[in-house]
């Protein structure tokens, strides 16, 4: 999971903090989760309660909101892929349904610890994190052999 997908599917959660129910987004407010961090996801609702969203105002609105909405779709599609929502095109906007293991890894990702914990789980397969893990053991190897 990068960066963009964490974003998405944190603020998503926060916004209503509920699973399994669809609630309509704009491309632009999906747009806004991605051009923020994690950590200003809870700050996604306004303070009219709706979700802000990021407007361009070009000669060329029906392009950008084309591509607008094109660039919120890849995100989505791939927390689709792995379980965390469901979405669809309704219109303009996405339909989009937290469900409960997409909740439980928002919840996660919104203490830094969680978030270390996400990243060792989606790379531990590769060769650094093997290596990793060998010293880390080694060395409460070590620590409980001294220590007794």
């Amino acid at each position: 999971m990068n960066k963009e997908e964490a974003s998405i599917l944190h603020g998503l959660y926060y916004y209503r903090e509920i699973v399994e129910e669809e609630v309509l987004y704009s491309a632009a407010e999906i747009n806004w989760l991605v051009h923020h961090p994690i950590s200003k996801g809870k700050e996604w609702r306004g303070t009219d309660g709706k979700p802000q969203s990021v407007e361009n105002e070009t000669d060329n609105y029906l392009a950008t909101i084309g591509a607008t909405s094109a660039a919120a779709a890849r995100p989505l599609a791939y927390l689709q892929a792995s379980g965390s929502i469901r979405y669809r095109k309704d219109g303009g906007g996405f339909r989009i349904a937290v469900t409960g293991t997409g909740a439980d890894l928002a919840r996660e990702l919104d203490t830094c610890f969680g978030r270390l914990n996400v990243f060792y789980k989606t790379h531990k397969d590769g060769v650094l994190w093997f290596v990793a893990t060998v010293l880390l053991s080694l060395v409460t190897t070590l620590v409980t052999l001294y220590a007794s």
